[in-house]
């Protein structure tokens, strides 16, 4: 099949996005089908020193690569965020050369959040009458009004029919997860026969390679055992209970690393400063290529999400950790059944769901002291992960939504 997978970001940006999609095409190539990947030119997710004058259309690993520069949709501030979300689908769309707009695709597979990504991805299906697959990672508005990030009536109302007609330009749409799916079809009213479950997936082969960076001298480890949250640190993570765990952990050989960049950084190294937490270190992004490397040199992987944040979801890194190889500790939300399931089905690690600094301390301890306990707990988690997420599963699943749709 000839097929076009439209995202806001791909290599060489540094997030989860760019690393799905990169995975997925490559999985979908290896598989005999013919994919180009629409996309945003790199803004501001890219490794220092990166030169940014990247071709409109490039061929990468037998993937075709459209980079459409687009407004600023990663800003800082809110206000033009959502303006430029808002002007996504017009720009990416008009921006597009003529000859990627029909190319007699077999389907369209569509990445949301951003939720306007959605509505260009359409146009196109609509020319080439093919099927759009939604693949919703995120359920917003829903998820920024829980947060308290978005609190304008007016602007949560537009959003909201922005979702709407998202759904209803979607011929298949795959959840997150069956949490996601169960939401979907009772609060927002979808039909169960439209909807499936995708979950995140993981090339748990680029953990087996050799090391490409060496993290202990690289970071200055060495001696500590180091806990990893990786990733994104914005609101949604609630990442102000790991710095209460490190200054009631305290322990002079433990580190609790942060790696990454978002809204909330300056915010949280403020606070550990005043704090005066000694025991924690921030780093930026680190290229995917080196992020496997990276989850070697650590003892334990951390999961946070915020307690207000109430949308099921399952955290992307969660299965980089399972990958890896090392156990992890979770602070979730009472909403994230499905995450919990896979941790206790796996025996892959802890977690709490109440918020309660005490308890995920004590069982953090007992995880560090005790060697064999983490590499059992990180065995199960990568055997695991091969069975249930791997890529391949994944692209699969891709193939049978689109089947599904044009077979029905």
């Amino acid at each position: 099949m000839k097929l076009l997978l439209v995202a806001d970001s791909y290599p060489p940006e540094i997030c989860a996005v760019s690393s799905l999609m990169n995975e997925l095409a490559l999985s979908l190539v290896d598989r005999g089908h013919k994919i180009s990947v629409l996309t945003c030119k790199p803004q501001n997710r890219v490794k220092e020193g990166t030169e940014h004058n990247y071709s409109l259309v490039s061929n990468e690993n037998n993937v075709t690569v459209i980079r459409v520069p687009i407004p600023k949709i990663h800003a800082n501030s809110l206000v033009k965020r959502g303006i430029n979300t808002v002007l996504l689908p017009s720009v990416l769309y008009s921006r597009t050369p003529k000859t990627i707009r029909y190319d007699n695709y077999d389907g369209i597979i569509v990445y949301s959040p951003p939720v306007s990504l959605g509505l260009a991805a359409k146009k196109i299906a609509v020319l080439n009458d093919a099927p759009m697959i939604l693949m919703l990672r995120d359920i917003f508005p829903q998820n920024a009004i829980d947060l308290g990030i978005l609190k304008s009536k007016l602007v949560i109302k537009y959003f909201e029919h922005v979702e709407r007609k998202l759904y209803e330009a979607s011929d298949y749409i795959l959840a997150q997860s069956y949490e996601n799916r169960q939401f979907l079809c009772e609060r927002k009213q979808l039909d169960e026969g439209k909807v499936g479950v995708l979950y995140n997936w993981v090339d748990s082969s680029k953990y087996y390679r050799n090391e490409t960076t060496n993290f202990r001298d690289k970071f200055r480890l060495d001696g500590k055992k180091v806990c990893v949250f990786a990733g994104t640190i914005g609101p949604s993570q609630g990442l102000e209970k790991l710095l209460s765990v490190a200054r009631l952990v305290g322990d002079n050989d433990v580190l609790f690393l942060f790696v990454g960049n978002g809204r909330e950084k300056d915010n949280l190294m403020k606070k550990a400063k005043s704090m005066q937490l000694t025991n924690v270190r921030f780093e930026d992004y680190v290229e995917p290529d080196e992020y496997p490397s990276l989850l070697k040199s650590v003892q334990l992987g951390l999961v946070s999400l915020s307690e207000n944040n109430h949308t099921p979801i399952v955290p992307g890194k969660l299965l980089g950790y399972m990958a890896a190889g090392i156990p992890i500790m979770a602070f979730l939300n009472k909403e994230s059944t499905d995450t919990m399931r896979i941790i206790d089905e796996s025996g892959c690690g802890e977690y709490v769901t109440d918020g309660d600094i005490d308890t995920f301390s004590k069982k953090m301890r007992v995880m560090l002291s005790d060697d064999d306990l983490r590499i059992t707990m990180g065995n199960n988690g990568r055997k695991y992960v091969e069975t249930s997420f791997s890529v391949v599963n994944a692209a699969e699943e891709v193939e049978r939504a689109i089947i599904k749709v044009r077979t029905s």
